[in-house]
C-alpha cells in the first residue's frame, strides 16, 4: 500500500511540476527538397544546435528564455530566417514552423499564461507570394 502511494504522489508531482514549468518547445520542419546544414536556433540570450535537418525532417528543442524573445534560425551557408513571433520566459507552450532554405512557410504558436491561452497560425509562403 505504501509503494502505491509513492507511486501515485510520484506522478502527480511530475504532472504538476510539468504544468507550471515555464518554457516552449520549438519544432522546426524542413519541407524544402534540401538538407537544412548546421542550424542554431537563436533566441535572446541564448543558442541551441539543431544540427541537420533532413528533407521532410524535424527537429524539437526547448526554449529556456532570460528576457523577451524572438527566434531566429541560424545557418552557416545563407542568411538567417527570423520567425514572425513574441514570447516572454513565463510563457508555457509551443511554436512550430515550417521552412524551406531560404523562407518560412508557416507558424503556428500555442501559449498559456496562467488562464490565458492564445493559438496563432499563419501561412507566410502566401503572404511573400502575394507582394512579389
Amino acid at each position: 500500500m505504501i509503494a502505491l502511494i509513492a507511486v501515485v504522489t510520484i506522478i502527480v508531482v511530475h504532472f504538476a511540476v510539468r504544468n507550471v514549468t515555464a518554457g516552449v518547445d520549438f519544432t522546426v520542419t524542413n519541407s524544402g527538397s534540401k538538407v537544412l546544414h548546421s542550424v542554431t536556433v537563436q533566441v535572446t540570450g541564448r543558442s541551441y544546435a539543431l544540427s541537420d535537418i533532413i528533407s521532410g525532417g524535424s527537429k524539437t528543442v526547448s526554449l529556456k528564455l532570460t528576457s523577451e524573445s524572438h527566434i531566429e534560425l541560424l545557418f552557416p551557408t545563407h542568411p538567417s530566417l527570423t520567425i514572425d513571433c513574441y514570447f516572454e520566459p513565463k510563457y508555457r507552450g509551443r511554436i512550430i514552423e515550417t521552412v524551406m532554405s531560404r523562407a518560412v512557410i508557416t507558424v503556428e504558436e500555442e501559449f498559456q499564461m496562467g488562464s490565458f491561452f492564445l493559438r496563432i497560425e499563419r501561412l507566410l509562403w502566401f503572404d511573400i507570394c502575394l507582394w512579389r
